[in-house]
């Protein structure tokens, strides 16, 4: 299992993945909906999302809630 954050901004986000007990930095993600949708495609069905709440994040969450397997 991963945990990814998402630190939300204007029009993009900065991603760090908990993986195996180690912290890494997974770089900035575009908040285009093209972008978004190719983030979604690579998500695992056991993977946890947690992402920052801010004037961004129900739009993020509307897209990625029918494409994730994971999300409850």
């Amino acid at each position: 299992m991963r945990i990814i954050a998402l630190d939300v901004h204007r029009s993009f986000a900065q991603m760090a993945i908990l993986e195996k007990g180690k912290i890494r930095d997974a770089g900035r993600i575009d908040l285009e909906h093209g972008r978004l949708l190719q983030f979604a495609t690579k998500l695992k069905p056991d993977d946890e999302i947690v992402i920052e709440a801010t004037g961004n994040t129900s739009a993020i969450v509307r897209l990625l809630r029918p494409l994730w397997a994971g999300w409850s």
